[in-house]
């Protein structure tokens, strides 16, 4: 496990919970293939290592016209790019991580990535979506899987909530869906909010396992979630410098 936030420390998600919750996922079927939103390893963002000095994570959440035209934007400006995502049920949302020594630097990012340049030429449509979120855990793998998957409630979490437990006391339940946590951060001014991140290791598998609404408040209820949590899945469209 790596533990590389301070009790201080946040990440950038500014209200990734609220666009996602908005995202049809739970009204409607999912497909079970997503073979059109495979990026070629040509065209994959070049992630760089998580360190100690990342005392901040920004995570941007953007709307685009054209994929291509914002891999080459964004490809060309990015800074301390940790993971980024391509919304599997919604392919013209994209989102970013990146780590930052410090809040004003990841301000200036968001400020940066939020202008009327960048996102003119990106393609991007209006003021990409992003907050703070407090990291509770991290762990991360050499070569993690194409498919994730996120849990995100606005609220009625549990504030005092201890997220290493929680990681320990389903390790198997995890195993048997053939998931992993990625990461899990939370609100600092709402801590009963949270985003959980998930590697998921059988896309089509869990996709079918969690495509009705008493499957998937089963699985909420196993994992002791609000019954409001939404889940919304993501393929990786990163890799890591060789």
């Amino acid at each position: 496990m790596c533990y590389i936030f301070s009790e201080n420390s946040y990440i950038v998600i500014r209200k990734v919970i609220c666009i996602v919750l908005f995202i049809p996922l739970a009204c409607s079927t999912p497909p079970v293939s997503d073979e059109e939103l495979i990026v070629p390893d040509a065209m994959k963002l070049t992630t760089v290592e998580i360190t100690e000095e990342m005392k901040v994570a920004s995570g941007m959440m953007f709307t685009v016209e054209d994929f291509d035209t914002w891999m080459n934007a964004y490809g060309d400006v990015a800074e301390g790019l940790i993971i980024a995502f391509r919304n599997v049920d919604a392919p013209n949302m994209t989102l970013v991580f990146e780590g930052s020594p410090s809040l004003a630097i990841a301000e200036k990012r968001i400020e940066m990535l939020s202008s009327e340049d960048f996102l003119s030429t990106s393609s991007a449509f209006g003021e990409p979506i992003s907050s703070f979120y407090k990291i509770e855990y991290v762990k991360t793998v050499p070569n993690p899987p194409t498919h994730f998957f996120a849990l995100s409630y606005p609220s009625g979490g549990d504030p005092a909530k201890d997220w290493l437990k929680f990681v320990i006391d389903n390790e198997e339940f995890f195993k048997e869906l053939e998931i992993e946590p990625a990461g899990i951060g939370t609100d600092p001014d709402q801590s009963d909010r949270a985003y959980l991140l998930f590697r998921q290791f059988d896309f089509i598998t869990l996709r079918k396992a969690l495509n009705s609404p008493k499957k998937r408040n089963k699985f909420l209820d196993r994992l002791g979630l609000p019954d409001e949590t939404m889940i919304s899945y993501w393929i990786r469209i990163s890799q890591s410098a060789e």
